[in-house]
Order: structure tokens, then C-alpha cells, then sequence
């Protein structure tokens, strides 16, 4: 995800655009650039948002956001294949646990 983030950093740094100009124009928070061109994808909460992302941010640098979308499924599909079965059991348990807690009107 890092490969990734760097080439979009490089990619908008080359252009000249700076995060404020892209926040503004993409209308995408500040926050959200930095980690996304960073490869932090703890930062968000869900893939789906991370690649809506790629794929805006993608068309708007001029880059192939199709490509861009591959990198980060294959990337995605490298890390979740080297999670443990317990920690995938564990992240089920939290998630459970948290749904239970949710104020349900």
C-alpha cells in the first residue's frame, strides 16, 4: 500500500499540486490525503472507501486508476492471506462485540 501512496504523492508533487489545492478540489480532507498517500490504511474504515479513493484521486492525477485499483486487490489479497486464523477470529470477536454495543434506536 506504501508503493502505492508514493506514487501518487510523486505523481501529484510532480504536478506542482499541493494537498490543500487537491483537498479542495477532490473535496477529500487534508487527513485523508496524507494517510492515503502514506499507505495507511488503518486510517479508514473500510476498503471500499479506500478504493473510491484510488480510483477519484487516481483520474484526478491523470494515473490509471484501474491499475491503481489492481495494486491495492493484490496488495489486499497478500495481506489478508498472511493473517492467522486466530486473529481473524479475534477481529470477528471485537467486531461482534462492538455491534452488540451499539445504541440501536
Amino acid at each position: 500500500m506504501e508503493d502505492i501512496g508514493s506514487k501518487l504523492k510523486e505523481t501529484r508533487e510532480g504536478m506542482d499540486i499541493s494537498l490543500e489545492e487537491t483537498s479542495e478540489d477532490l473535496n477529500l480532507t487534508i487527513e485523508e490525503l496524507e494517510n492515503l498517500e502514506a499507505g495507511n490504511m488503518k486510517f479508514f474504515n473500510d476498503v471500499g472507501r479506500i478504493k473510491s479513493l484510488l480510483e477519484q484521486y487516481g483520474k484526478y492525477l491523470g494515473l490509471n486508476y484501474e491499475n491503481l485499483v489492481d495494486d491495492f486487490n493484490e496488495y489486499l489479497f497478500d495481506y489478508t492471506s498472511k493473517l492467522s486464523i486466530s486473529e481473524i477470529k479475534k477481529a470477528d470477536k471485537k467486531q461482534r462485540k462492538e455491534e452488540k454495543n451499539k445504541i440501536k434506536s
